[in-house]
């Protein structure tokens, strides 16, 4: 809280610097229901190579609903909690096969969704995002080596959603005109060959603009025997990132937008904040990638960053080496209380990252019936790295303090990671 509290006052004394206003969410006019965060979109694979499950999480027991994006008009399937307020759903129950999406409508406020997949195959994961009828923007993306990168459409209302696609690249602002107008029909999943259409990009980063409609999108890139899954998200002015470590993890902070932007990178660096670390300019429609490594300043230590833009940008960070490729972007918040919404089924990594200049007292708890949580020491202006054995349904995390959290989970088969979602309130065990 000081550190935010801080940093408001010296970048609205800084000129230039502004903070534009969300404009108003327009009633499109679908079924279900509003563009509100009650109702979102997932993609799952199930195939002989890999299986999905999803996760619903939130703060309360109520139970939520699924149904396939092609389905929204008929019946939902119930989608029932148990005493610490999650549920997890197979999604072959949907009978689906191949890459598919999926419509989660929850029935309360702070509730969260995601899916983890897992087999021979490899490993994904995604968080479930709300409809969008604006901008989308999705990271750390490649076709380099002839791997294979779909653009994944879903547009579970009832009436068509029209998209613009457009792409950066190593030599900037990179697009091809087949992606100008994309129509995705109602209550539709539709899939682009981004592999075919944009051939050999070694960093790569998707911006979805929404001229009709509304939809969600999906990246998902495949190559030597693993395969990782990308939520495309909404760009933000602040992002705050506990950086997993991992040999090759890099950071894209990508600018959408058709002017410059200014962004200045904050570290968290063994209990010490270094401000102003880096300061990039980042052309109209391009990206930078930055190796965290280069902000060690402490040999060893875990890295947080945060990110802040002038104009909107969005912040992920991927790796893409043999064995562990995933990609996730950062958390756009700071909170006390947080669901994790993974079912890891195997050791996982929690990444928590403390702005604040006082210790933290942070209790980590599964998602299990009749489990008690435990206690976390978390250093001050530092990330904690916090294993846990995945063997429930997910996590919640509460702190006496903001934070950020990501997770990261390394399989046999592959690696997949995902960020936290911040709560208003978790109910607590007596």
């Amino acid at each position: 809280m000081r550190y935010l509290a801080a940093l408001l006052i010296a970048a609205l004394g800084v000129g230039g610097w502004y903070f534009e206003p969300d404009p108003p969410v327009a009633d499109l006019g679908f079924s279900p229901g509003l563009a509100d965060a009650r109702f979102v979109a997932c993609v799952s694979r199930v195939d002989r190579l890999i299986e999905s499950e999803l996760t619903v999480a939130g703060a309360f027991i109520t139970p939520a609903a699924i149904a396939r994006a092609a389905d929204t008009a008929g019946e939902f399937t119930e989608i029932p909690v148990d005493d610490t307020g999650a549920g997890l759903f197979s999604m072959s129950l949907l009978g689906t096969t191949g890459v598919d999406g999926a419509f989660v409508e929850f029935r309360a406020d702070d509730i969260a969704a995601g899916v983890v997949g897992r087999g021979d195959g490899g490993a994904i994961s995604s968080d479930c995002t709300p409809p969008s009828s604006r901008r989308i923007v999705a990271t750390g993306l490649s076709t380099r080596n002839a791997e294979a990168l779909d653009l994944i459409l879903i547009n579970p209302y009832a009436t068509d959603a029209v998209v613009t696609v457009e792409s950066s690249s190593e030599v900037g602002p990179d697009s091809a005109s087949e992606l100008e107008q994309v129509l995705v029909p109602a209550r539709s999943t539709v899939v682009r060959d981004l592999a075919s259409i944009l051939p050999l990009r070694q960093q790569l980063s998707v911006s979805i603009l929404v001229t009709s409609g509304a939809a969600h999108a999906f990246l998902m890139q495949a190559a030597a025997g693993d395969v990782k899954l990308v939520e495309a998200v909404e760009p933000s002015t602040a992002w705050f990132l506990p950086v997993p470590t991992f040999e090759g993890v890099r950071l894209t902070i990508a600018n959408p937008g058709d002017e410059e932007v200014q962004v200045r990178l904050d570290a968290f660096i063994g209990a010490t904040i270094v401000e102003g670390i880096a300061s990039e300019v980042i052309p109209a429609r391009s990206h930078l990638v930055l190796d965290p490594a280069q902000f060690d300043l402490e040999p060893g230590a875990l890295i947080g960053l945060a990110v802040f833009a002038a104009t909107d940008v969005v912040v992920g960070f991927w790796a893409d080496e043999e064995g562990v490729r995933m990609g996730a972007p950062a958390p756009t918040d700071l909170a006390g209380t947080w669901v994790v919404p993974a079912r890891f089924g195997g050791p996982a990594t929690l990444w928590v990252l403390n702005p604040d200049v006082i210790e933290l007292d942070g209790v980590v708890r599964p998602l299990l019936p009749g489990v008690a949580g435990r206690t976390v020491k978390l250093a001050p202006n530092s990330v904690t790295a916090i294993p846990v054995d995945g063997l429930g349904a997910g996590y919640s995390f509460t702190a006496p303090g903001d934070v950020a959290l990501v997770w990261t989970a390394v399989y046999d088969s592959g690696a997949a990671a995902g960020r936290g979602f911040p709560l208003s309130v978790i109910e607590e065990e007596d």
